[in-house]
């Protein structure tokens, strides 16, 4: 990780912590029209997702209205069977849920109920900057990376992956990895982008 990465992540996690919590809320209600008016969520689909923090642009109304269209959601598992760097367990609003080794919230379901990334139909990826080439800096832990990897040799396979984010987290560029998955397309308060 070079010190640009690690500054870069600051910076964007500072501008997204900078919002007020209005800005916030019109920020998730705007992304979230631009999602449901997407092509992609407009049949009933196995969609994973995450729940927000720290700033993060919410995703509880995306997931609020997905539900009453009768997708499926999951939510990122990191305990898994078989060495997965991580799995999606499903999620609907009675879903038990704990927090895991970083304190994010996962649900409670049996290993035999968690699906892989592949057998996703729509991933939407947690980020702290995004640029216009469709790069994505997560948090640094790879685990998106990682479950996504698949792509790098079959780049038009399941899951479409899409970022959420604040506008304010773009930047000119991101330095990229040869690991690091780029994103399918991304969708701010303002816009849909797509990248591919």
């Amino acid at each position: 990780m070079t010190q640009d990465t690690q500054t870069l992540r600051q910076i964007c996690r500072q501008r997204r912590r900078a919002l007020t919590l209005q800005q916030q809320s019109e920020h998730a209600q705007s992304a979230s029209r631009l999602a449901l008016r997407s092509r992609w969520l407009q049949r009933p689909k196995r969609i994973g997702f995450f729940l927000s923090q720290d700033g993060e642009l919410d995703t509880l109304p995306l997931i609020k209205a997905l539900l009453q269209r009768q997708h499926q959601l999951y939510l990122p598992v990191l305990k898994t069977l078989r060495g997965r760097p991580m799995a999606f367990a499903p999620y609907s609003e009675e879903s038990c849920l704990h927090p895991n080794r970083f304190n994010i919230h996962e649900p409670v379901t049996p290993h035999d109920d968690h699906i892989n990334a592949h057998q996703l139909d729509v991933l939407f990826a947690p980020l702290t900057c995004f640029d216009a080439q469709g790069h994505r800096l997560g948090m640094g832990g790879g685990f998106y990376d990682r479950s996504l990897a698949f792509k790098r040799w079959f780049p038009h396979a399941r899951p479409i992956v899409i970022g959420w984010a604040h506008e304010c987290q773009r930047q000119p560029e991101i330095p990229a990895e040869p690991w690091d998955q780029p994103l399918d397309a991304l969708i701010t308060e303002q816009q849909l982008y797509r990248f591919k």
